[in-house]
C-alpha cells in the first residue's frame, strides 16, 4: 500500500494534460475527457481479461460520444448507461444462487453447445 500515496500524486497529474490540449484547441472538446473514468478502465488492463474490457470501452464510446452528440438522447443517457450496469448485476446475483454455490451446493453448469464438455475451443 506504499504506493497509494503517490496514486494520489498521480491523479493530480493526470487532467492536466488534457486542460492543456483544451486550452491549446478548444474546438477538440478535450474537456469531454472524464480522466478518472479513463484511469479507472486502464486499471482493468492488469487483471487479463481484455474482453470485458473492450465491451465495457465499446458501450462507454456509444453512450458517450454517439449518443450524447444527439439531442434526444443526451436527456437519457443516464438511464441507457445504468441498465445494462444494473442487468449485470441481476444476472450475477442469479448465477450465483442458481449456479455458483452463494446457496451453499454449487451445481455444475449444464453442457450443451455453448458449454461443451472437453475443450471449448473445438480443437
Amino acid at each position: 500500500y506504499g504506493f497509494i500515496p503517490w496514486m494520489l500524486i498521480a491523479g493530480l497529474a493526470v487532467p492536466i494534460p488534457f486542460y492543456i490540449a483544451h486550452r491549446l484547441w478548444p474546438k477538440v472538446r478535450f474537456d469531454y475527457v472524464f480522466t478518472p473514468v479513463v484511469v479507472a478502465e486502464l486499471g482493468f488492463l492488469s487483471v487479463g481479461i481484455d474482453s470485458s474490457w473492450m465491451t465495457s470501452l465499446a458501450l462507454a464510446v456509444f453512450s458517450q460520444w454517439y449518443l450524447r452528440t444527439r439531442r434526444p438522447f443526451r436527456k437519457y443517457n443516464f438511464l441507457l448507461s445504468a441498465a445494462p450496469d444494473g442487468g449485470t448485476q441481476i444476472i450475477v446475483l442469479v448465477y450465483s444462487f442458481a449456479v455458483g454455490g452463494a446457496s451453499g451446493t454449487a451445481r455444475p453448469f449444464p453442457n450443451w453447445a455453448l458449454n461443451p464438455k472437453g475443450n471449448p475451443d473445438y480443437c
